[in-house]
């Protein structure tokens, strides 16, 4: 199994004393207040493991959530989707550091960008060279 299972949670407060069933119980709690998902849904989820990554501030560590069901991802990362400004919060899926970078780079949305005379569709395949072109260019 890879890392498709997984989500990354950022912004839950903890404490460094916290055992994996309280950081269970506060993922859950932070889906039904924070992401508004029905209690039902969430309490029907089976998470295969749930555990904060040891650096960084001590009460706001990473936590990796591996789900059971693909479909409970989903519902997640659906509930994700809809805006809450100024949350404090952030959930994305856990992703290998080449495909991380690329998402942070903004590989995996197409935009339009003007390029010299005409509008240019930027695709993942033609990202890095139209960037590196537009750079030349500046």
């Amino acid at each position: 199994m890879g890392r498709k299972w997984n989500i990354v949670v950022k912004g839950v407060e903890g404490n460094t004393k916290e055992t994996p069933r309280e950081t269970d119980h506060k993922v859950r709690s932070f889906f039904v207040t924070s992401l508004k998902l029905d209690d039902r849904l969430i309490g029907g989820m089976i998470f295969q493991a749930v555990h904060r990554l040891p650096p960084g501030d001590p009460s706001k560590r990473i936590i990796i959530v591996r789900l059971n069901s693909l479909i409970d991802k989903e519902d997640v990362m659906q509930a994700v989707r809809k805006p809450s400004k100024g949350s404090g919060y952030r959930v994305i899926p856990d992703l290998n550091p080449t495909a991380n970078k690329l998402r942070i780079l903004g590989a995996f949305t197409t935009r339009t960008a003007i390029h010299a005379t005409r509008a240019t569709k930027i695709t993942p395949s033609n990202l890095f060279e139209r960037r590196l072109t537009l750079w030349r260019i500046t």
